[in-house]
């Protein structure tokens, strides 16, 4: 899945690469913005909903950064940066964390936990993107010279 570029999962280039990026949120709207904005990038979107499948995506699709809610059913934020962070196989992958609750003990507990960031709820779109940029390269697509 990561040896070819997309953009919302359709194929624009087999020789280029392009980063997997894993967007967990219990609300769909905020899952579908998301992926809207990153459209703009070579970049394939993974989309879950809550905490327990994002870990499974993240163990079966090894994305390159995962992006999470903190507070969702099903699994929040915490448990599945617990679960990518004691998983051998998705260690690796920097998680940010989106939060609501401007909590410093919060944000220095998921710190500790691993999330490599913690973003706090509402984000301006360039405030993600420059947050992304620090785990991969993005390629802003010229979409008006596209074949």
């Amino acid at each position: 899945m990561k040896d070819h570029c997309c953009v919302s999962n359709s194929c624009l280039a087999e020789s280029s690469y392009c980063p997997t990026v894993l967007i967990i949120d219990d609300d769909p709207d905020v899952t579908r913005c998301l992926e809207l904005v990153l459209a703009n990038y070579d970049v394939n979107v993974i989309r879950d909903y809550c905490g327990k499948f994002g870990a499974w995506d993240a163990t079966r699709n090894e994305p390159d950064v995962i992006i999470t809610d903190y507070a969702m059913p099903n699994g929040d934020g915490q448990q599945l940066l617990e679960e990518v962070k004691t998983n051998a196989q998705t260690a690796h992958i920097p998680v940010i964390v989106f939060t609501g609750q401007r909590d410093v003990a919060l944000a220095s507990h998921l710190k500790q936990l691993g999330a490599a960031s913690i973003l706090y709820k509402p984000v301006h779109y360039q405030t993600l993107l420059t947050e992304i940029q620090h785990y991969v390269s993005l390629r802003e697509l010229d979409w008006a010279n596209r074949d």
